[in-house]
């Protein structure tokens, strides 16, 4: 048998690298983490016991008015070994397998790494070897996100309609209030002109993103905001003096390094188109009109998973059997 290197004596495998939990977090049931620990010695060694733990923490850096800080959000446990009169005995070169289930609470916060901080989910794993051995351990990070149905989620508005100085009528409108990272979003613009004297000379539209964070200890505020994209049209070869009506769509690829819209207690992100048209008259007078339009921003992964309902095991399906773990305790905090 070829060496063991050491990275290899305890392995972390995770059923899903990244965890969905359906429903909001006032009425999710939450969901299972689970895995197997593969332990694998390279030569014979006593173990005490083998722990596996399943912790979620929020932490944040300097920013403003916000110093750093550090806060666990949830937390459970359990034995994978338990202690027992004298130490476990464990063969080199022989592999030991530990299937594991740990539960996860319906109202956590979904992970987010953001500039100025992060929520983020890892499994543990510790093998406690005799004094004065040392310890062997190993982590795991896994992503946690949250799935609502269509139903669950707020409307939100996807069009905007006025008219500017009393010359003009606007609507703009994109055909969801919601939006996929990584997808182009399709922009439609429409003006009517009462006089034929005014015409628009270009229109820019922008996509921000505005983060907020809330510290948890002194819950000081501070917040930040970030253009995703951005886009130009110039009119001049669409629309001439004379012209009532102008429709026109316009294409805006949302970046793959966009967050998705988040709010929990500490830290919120929010999306907004920022749409700016410039008018002019025909003695070359120009001024400009501001508007923005909410958009909800979801990962691939969300948009996938919020058509589908989630998947259930069959209880009376047969399926191979797989020896129990040892009886371990769960402690959730």
């Amino acid at each position: 048998m070829g060496r063991i290197i050491h990275k290899d004596i305890l392995q972390v495998h995770l059923s899903n690298e990244t965890v969905a939990i359906y429903g909001t977090p006032e009425d999710s049931v939450g969901s299972v983490v689970s895995g197997t620990v593969l332990f694998t010695p390279s030569k014979s060694v006593k173990i005490r016991y083998i722990s596996l733990k399943l912790e979620g923490v929020l932490s944040m850096e300097n920013f403003q008015e916000l110093y750093g800080a550090y806060k666990v959000l949830t937390q459970s446990s359990l034995l994978l070994l338990g202690p027992s009169i004298g130490y476990h005995h464990f063969e080199g070169g022989r592999q030991y397998r530990f299937d594991f289930e740990l539960p996860l609470k319906g109202n956590v916060p979904e992970t987010v790494k953001v500039s100025y901080g992060r929520i983020m989910y890892q499994i543990s794993v510790t093998v406690v070897r005799p004094f004065p051995y040392l310890n062997i351990k190993r982590h795991q990070s896994f992503r946690v996100e949250r799935i609502c149905l269509p139903t669950e989620i707020s409307e939100v508005r996807n069009h905007s309609t006025g008219i500017w100085d009393k010359y003009v009528y606007y609507h703009i409108s994109v055909p969801s209030g919601k939006a996929t990272i990584g997808s182009t979003l399709p922009i439609s613009v429409k003006y009517v002109f009462k006089f034929p004297a005014i015409k628009v000379d270009k229109i820019r539209i922008r996509l921000l993103e505005f983060i907020s964070y809330r510290h948890p200890v002194s819950m000081v505020e501070t917040a930040e905001r970030k253009q995703l994209a951005h886009h130009t049209n110039h009119f001049e070869e669409l629309s001439n003096y004379g012209e009532f009506c102008i429709n026109k769509q316009i294409k805006i690829q949302i970046p793959t390094v966009s967050e998705c819209d988040y709010e929990t207690k500490f830290i919120t992100i929010t999306h907004k188109l920022s749409i700016k048209t410039r008018l002019i008259d025909s003695k070359n007078r120009k001024w400009s009109t501001m508007l923005e339009l909410p958009v909800s921003l979801q990962s691939p992964i969300q948009s996938e998973l919020s058509c589908s309902p989630p998947s259930y095991s069959d209880l009376t399906e047969e399926s191979p059997c797989v020896p129990p773990p040892p009886a371990y305790v769960v402690l959730c905090t």
